[in-house]
């Protein structure tokens, strides 16, 4: 690696390489990783690689870019880790909601037919119209209870 030491990884981090002179005048690996988080604030990181000393800047500085690569990796790993977590999570609370849904308006269904059931006589054309629309409402939220557990079964799966 050539001075300045510094290279851009991913577009988004800045691994500045700035190996440090001992005094038997040998060079200590050690690089600052600088980025702008989701906030705007920015960040630096100092990484000093617990190694032995090498004999040029140069060395040193290919060493200590290959580590806060790593870690930079590393790191990147950890917070898709994370997100896809979330998302998870997400997810089961979306299967939750509509399963709540559907069970609260099959319940509602339930009664307002037995209710009908009950009536003596031909029925109402306008409750007649008010179960259609009922029914309806229920095979919706059924459906979209069926697509998210699908969903939930798919994104478990890979």
């Amino acid at each position: 690696m050539r001075e300045p030491f510094e290279l851009v990884h991913h577009n988004r981090y800045r691994v500045s390489c700035r190996p440090e002179l001992t005094p038997d005048g040998t060079f200590l690996a050690r690089v600052v990783v600088s980025w702008i988080d989701d906030d705007g604030s920015v960040l630096d990181h100092r990484l000093r690689p617990e190694l032995a000393p090498f004999p040029t800047a140069a060395e040193a500085a290919d060493v200590g870019r290959d580590a806060a690569l790593r870690w930079l990796d590393a790191l990147e790993s950890g917070a898709t880790k994370a997100l896809a977590a979330e998302s998870a999570r997400r997810d089961r609370e979306a299967y939750a909601v509509a399963q709540r849904e559907w069970r609260t308006a099959a319940a509602a269904f339930e009664t307002s037919m037995q209710r009908l059931a009950a009536s003596a006589g031909p029925a109402d054309p306008a409750e007649a119209t008010r179960v259609a629309i009922d029914a309806a409402a229920l095979k919706r939220l059924h459906e979209r209870w069926l697509e998210t557990a699908v969903h939930l079964a798919v994104v478990q799966r890979r």
